[in-house]
């Protein structure tokens, strides 16, 4: 009992608690029979509840007994985004309420799945990885993959296995069966997840049938896939066949020192060139995603260079190696020579070349530092090269709409607009996409830094292609419009790689991963999720970016009932007409919506005006030879869109 009356759950203009005390009370002194029929009838139904039996639901407290039953005991879920809710607190934003964990988990972080091809089967395959999930105790509902080949959809067989609480779901791989593939979905109970593939042209994988996004590649067997309209031009093909999704074949090509071209029926060539100068990258090196200073990459750590060692031998006497060094010239002579002076082993296949003791200094290393490398050939042409800025002490954060920059010790930070919180700078983004500072460096000087903002442009765009308000107002009684309302999203660089919609009490959350930095999802879920839900709701569209950049757009609120709080007229008299001035305040936040009737008082068909509400204060002007009476009726109502 003391649960029940520690329950929220209202109705009507009261609520559970007040039932079980002033109002029973005073029924009992009122009339004590129907205070006893009216008690006897509630233990019945709590009777009937917990044995889950019928009852008669028009009883006036039956269903908030009954959602008082379902919830009793049950755990909370934790936070949408933890450092988006402190934000959105203090701005009004919604917060998680308290669900039954029988209903819901925790989104979970999933693996990315990826195309793949078998040599042995000689199939295209996509290859979803094992996944590992926390499931509460009590939940045993299947996981559910979906190929999505657009309009249709292909179901993925899977091997699960439960602990008390977790769920492992084994990996599988599953053959690609037609070019119109266009992603996979994962979907266990309110959690729905969505990864954009699809087939390309012309795609290369290596030997070991990995993806390879690129068209400078090394020496040795690829297998080649294209469209069966992109025709090959090369000599070195070694094999081909068709492929198991339709329209498409393999090429196995071996290059060596060559290239392949693949030219559509258009005219249109792509490229891959195989060379042994394919070997030289840039490693022990994390970099400050989205950070450039004069143009080169930021990063921290220690770098090296790790090469092929088929770039060192005889034939490769021509490669010249060169290193500047914070601007200035150090090396520039033959590969061979700085293999045998600075090369270490890596691997029996790799050499490493450590950029710091190739530089070495007396004392210390400074707080910015740059190397540049590249190998040319004889003919003074660049066969590869790397680059990278070493900055010691400098962090960049994203918090909503700022940035926090720190800088090393000693240093200085320049910008028009940031101010100092502690130790770091502050500098607000208002919807730049680029954020330019110096800094200054002791016994340097002053350096710029460029720095992209992560974030986006997203749209409510209609069936028609109308751009709609966003966030869109409705009435619950309206939200079968969301059938016809898209979301777009398109992020203003590669920093943001998903997006998450979903409702404020997250009986839905939908995660979509980016396909060329866009997505465009459909609202018709919570359709049918809403019709049900007494109350407001909301839906919610939260970016996810690097270093935990995150941003919340609010897209739609839906409005259980429109309703006017205060409304005021104030009259005013001229020569020849009444003018009237209507103030409103309503809880629905585009009272232009509204529309505005006024009769004379006791003559229903004397209709005098009927138009929209243009905001508040509207004025009203109504000539006096018009009026037959000096009392009018006025009249605030909505018209429901059904399309």
């Amino acid at each position: 009992m003391q649960s029940l009356l520690e329950h929220e759950h209202e109705f009507g203009n009261t609520s559970i608690p007040s039932i079980l005390t002033t109002s029973l009370t005073s029924l009992g002194q009122a009339d004590i029979r129907l205070f006893q029929g009216f008690i006897q009838s509630t233990l019945s139904m709590l009777d009937a509840i917990w044995k889950g039996q019928p009852f008669d639901e028009e009883h006036r407290i039956y269903r908030s007994l009954k959602s008082w039953y379902e919830d009793r005991g049950r755990p909370t879920l934790e936070e949408v985004r933890s450092e988006v809710s402190k934000a959105s607190r203090v701005r009004g934003e919604p917060q998680p309420r308290k669900v039954p964990s029988k209903a819901r988990i925790s989104h979970p972080r999933l693996q990315a799945p990826y195309l793949q091809y078998d040599d042995r089967r000689r199939e295209l395959v996509l290859v979803v990885p094992e996944q590992k999930l926390q499931v509460p105790k009590g939940i045993y509902v299947q996981p559910e993959y979906f190929v999505d080949y657009n309009p249709d959809r292909e179901s993925v067989p899977i091997r699960c296995h439960r602990t008390p609480k977790s769920l492992s779901i084994g990996s599988v791989t599953v053959p690609v069966r037609s070019a119109d593939l266009r992603g996979l979905q994962f979907k266990l109970l309110s959690i729905f997840e969505y990864w954009h593939l699809s087939l390309e042209p012309v795609m290369v994988f290596d030997d070991a049938g990995q993806l390879v996004d690129d068209t400078q590649l090394r020496n040795g067997l690829f297998y080649m896939i294209a469209r069966n309209d992109w025709i090959p031009i090369c000599d070195s093909i070694v094999d081909s066949h068709s492929l198991n999704v339709p329209d498409y074949a393999v090429y196995e090509v071996q290059l060596v020192e060559s290239s392949i071209a693949f030219r559509s029926s258009g005219s249109e060539d792509i490229v891959f060139h195989g060379s042994r100068h394919k070997g030289l990258s840039l490693e022990g090196v994390n970099l400050l995603p989205g950070v450039t200073q004069d143009g080169l990459p930021v990063g921290k750590g220690s770098p090296y260079l790790l090469l092929s060692r088929r770039l060192g031998g005889i034939s490769t006497g021509d490669i010249m190696f060169r290193l500047d060094y914070n601007g200035g010239r150090m090396y520039d002579i033959i590969l061979e020579k700085v293999i045998a002076q600075f090369g270490e082993e890596h691997t029996p296949e790799v050499i490493k070349l450590d950029l710091e003791k190739m530089v070495p200094l007396k004392y210390w290393r400074p707080n910015w530092e740059t190397f540049e490398a590249r190998l040319t050939n004889d003919q003074g042409e660049i066969v590869c090269q790397a680059a990278v800025a070493m900055v010691k002490g400098l962090s960049v954060a994203y918090d909503s709409d700022r940035l926090i920059i720190n800088v090393p010790s000693r240093s200085r930070l320049e910008h028009p607009e940031a101010s100092s919180q502690g130790k770091a700078h502050v500098i607000p983004t208002v919807d730049s996409p680029l954020i330019d500072v110096r800094v200054f460096f002791d016994r340097i000087g002053w350096k710029p830094f460029s720095i992209e903002v992560p974030g986006g442009k997203c749209q409510l765009i209609s069936t028609d292609g109308e751009v709609l308000e966003q966030p869109l107002c409705l009435l619950k009684s309206e939200i079968h419009r969301l059938h016809d309302v898209e979301v777009r999203f398109t992020a203003r660089n590669s920093l943001v790689r998903r997006v998450a919609i979903f409702d404020q009490e997250e009986d839905l959350h939908m995660t979509f991963h980016l396909s060329k930095r866009a997505v465009a999802v459909s609202l018709g879920s919570f359709v049918d999720l809403w019709r049900d839900l007494d109350g407001d709701s909301q839906i919610w569209l939260q970016w996810e970016g690097e270093t935990g950049s995150a941003g919340l757009m609010p897209l739609v609120k839906a409005y259980e009932k429109l309703q006017i709080t205060q409304a005021e007229i104030f009259q005013s008299e001229q020569e020849d007409q009444h003018v009237l001035e209507l103030s409103i305040a309503s809880d629905f936040p585009h009272p232009n919506r509204l529309l505005v009737r006024m009769r004379e008082e006791g003559n229903p068909h004397s209709l005098i005006l009927d138009r929209s509400f243009r905001g508040s204060p509207d004025y009203f002007y109504i000539r006096k030879n018009e009026l037959h009476h000096m009392a009018i009726t006025v009249e605030l109502y909505y018209v429901e869109q059904h399309k």
